[in-house]
């Protein structure tokens, strides 16, 4: 009873720290520069925010990810030095990778120079928060969005005496974030960057994810960019007001999977395929609910927030309400798959939705015009929930095959030319970094 409990209460408290950088950046930021940017600058922002999300959700967005998975399957201080190396490394290549994009685009050396640092900010913002989720403290998450906010305002004030310069309110909350979160986290900075005797699996498990996080993020996206030049631009704007309710359920879900990962990744002693058959149970039920509550609430939605498109939009209730349902119901399947499966197999289930995808809302357009192209999207959605869905089924039945490992037995991290605790140099020795975690 208190760990379903606690349960629920991670569940609120991640929750209400999303909801808080929810209002800092969606509600707050994002409108202001908005209403006071030209619109070639705020063009230029968007596209700078982007493509530094789709690059620090794939990267250090990830590695917190994997931080919590490495530790449900194998406990110990090896993943931490292996990911604190791979991040050094991850923030080095992303740094350059903004500069070089960012000049391509356009961007003055003053801009490059802000946003390259404040993607990095992000980058390492994102791990810690994974790292701090996995420990289960998400008060400090909450105060760091907190602190985020913070950073917003005091931009805002700034330019009640100064021009407004756009990148600003970004730089300063990831800095005010970035500070708080970074004193949180001395136990994790205790142990040094260096490579474990399972750095080279640990590494190829982190390419897998961000391989295969890149891969779910083409349809992500991709739709919203596909159908402007297939059906023009009033179709597109039916199908963002269409699409709503997809974006509102998962600002409600993101945080919930956040919690189940972290508490899946802290649990060792429950039947893996006892966790496994339950979720898959509870998930088609779920899929079930979400299909027939969308319709009425899509409905209401669109007529309170988009009145315009109403008409449009009834047309395709029944795809969006598939997109919605197998979504959502995908997501949750997905964390269970993260803790018990190789992460292999991800990149095999994107490619396959990809291409689903691809075909279908693009012959779908063809013919079928605005209703085609939603059934193409809500088919692909099918086909990833349906991938996971058996894979999970099978895994019930079959623990054997799930990927999981001991835990790590006090090893050494060999971490190179390092200085001994009394100040002298160590040669190819190896430091033992004991379990500080």
């Amino acid at each position: 009873m208190f760990k379903k409990k606690k349960f629920y209460y991670d569940i609120i408290l991640n929750t209400m720290a999303f909801g808080i950088y929810i209002v800092s950046f969606h509600l707050l930021m994002m409108p202001y520069l908005a209403r006071t940017l030209e619109t070639s600058v705020n063009a230029s922002l968007l596209v700078y925010i982007m493509i530094s999300n789709i690059l620090t959700l794939s990267l250090g967005n990830e590695l917190g990810v994997l931080y919590q998975v490495l530790t449900g399957r194998r406990p110990g201080p090896g993943n931490i030095s292996d990911l604190r190396y791979l991040m050094n490394w991850t923030n080095a290549i992303l740094g350059l990778l903004m500069v070089g994009i960012l000049w391509v685009l356009g961007f003055s050396p003053s801009e490059v120079a802000a946003l390259t640092i404040t993607t990095i900010l992000t980058n390492i913002r994102f791990y810690i928060q994974g790292y701090l989720r996995q420990k289960k403290m998400f008060q400090f998450i909450g105060v760091g969005n907190l602190m985020y906010l913070a950073g917003v305002i005091s931009a805002i004030l700034i330019f009640r005496f100064s021009p407004v310069i756009y990148w600003l309110p970004l730089l300063l909350s990831e800095i005010f974030s970035f500070v708080y979160l970074y004193a949180q986290t001395k136990p994790m900075r205790a142990i040094p960057a260096g490579k474990s005797a399972y750095y080279e699996e640990n590494r190829k498990e982190y390419l897998e994810l961000v391989g295969a996080t890149i891969l779910s993020n083409i349809p992500n996206y991709f739709d919203k960019l596909l159908i402007l030049p297939l059906l023009g631009d009033i179709t597109m704007a039916v199908y963002y007001a269409g699409t709503v309710l997809s974006k509102m359920l998962f600002l409600v879900v993101n945080p919930i999977n956040a919690v189940l990962l972290s508490w899946l990744s802290s649990d060792r002693d429950t039947d893996e395929s006892l966790v496994i058959k339950t979720q898959v149970r509870v998930n088609m039920i779920l899929v079930g609910i979400i299909f027939l509550i969308s319709f009425p609430i899509t409905y209401l939605m669109i007529r309170f927030l988009y009145p315009q498109f109403l008409s449009q939009v009834m047309g395709i209730l029944v795809p969006l309400s598939m997109i919605a349902a197998f979504s959502i119901s995908a997501s949750l399947l997905r964390v269970v798959f993260l803790r018990y499966f190789d992460l292999k197999l991800l990149k095999y289930i994107n490619l396959t939705q990809i291409v689903v995808f691809l075909v279908l809302s693009l012959v779908g357009a063809k013919w079928f015009g605005l209703a085609g192209f939603t059934y193409g999207v809500a088919i692909s959605k099918v086909t990833l929930w349906l991938q996971f869905y058996v894979l999970l089924l099978r895994g019930s039945k079959k623990p054997a095959g799930l990927k999981t490992s001991p835990v790590q037995p006090e090893h050494t991290v060999k971490t190179g030319p390092e200085l001994k605790p009394n100040g002298d140099i160590m040669g190819k020795e190896e430091l033992n970094t004991g379990d500080v975690s």
